[in-house]
């Protein structure tokens, strides 16, 4: 892909990412209800959780790609990148304070900065006896009891 491509299918995902803000979270009938037709940018004050944001703002998901896009051609691909790429997003984008990084993530994050260790908690591993995090770690998960 060519830098003019690239750039250009990052703007349109800006600009869809910045349309879209103010529904997050909504369903499709509380979106039809608070925005029966959309001749511009959406108005942030109906949204649920960013109604204090100016109309046009990105979300995480485009200032999160920014960032790791600028690690990875920095550092490379890898674990430390990322988490280097999401730290420097928290510090600089005022991420807390605009909602865009909950507590678990956070914390987390921070944890691994300080050597701790990455915990896989996604649904789509529940099956799995472990986890293994970037080819370097395999994590045995915690048995629940019922």
């Amino acid at each position: 892909m060519t830098n003019v491509k690239f750039t250009q299918a990052l703007e349109a995902f800006a600009v869809g990412d910045a349309l879209g803000l103010p529904t997050e979270f909504m369903t499709r009938e509380e979106i039809v209800r608070a925005y029966p037709v959309i001749d511009g940018l959406p108005n942030p004050e109906l949204s649920r959780h960013h109604s204090d944001l100016p109309a046009g703002s990105v979300s995480d998901d485009t200032e999160q790609n920014l960032y790791l896009i600028d690690a990875f051609r920095e550092k490379g691909v890898s674990t430390e990148a990322t988490v280097y790429a999401l730290l420097k997003w928290i510090e600089e984008s005022r991420a807390v304070e605009k909602r865009f990084i909950g507590p678990s993530s956070l914390k987390s994050l921070r944890a691994i900065q300080n050597g701790g260790c990455l915990l896989y908690t996604s649904d789509a591993a529940d099956d799995l006896l472990c986890v293994v995090l970037g080819g370097r770690r395999i994590i045995k998960k915690k048995t629940r009891n019922l």
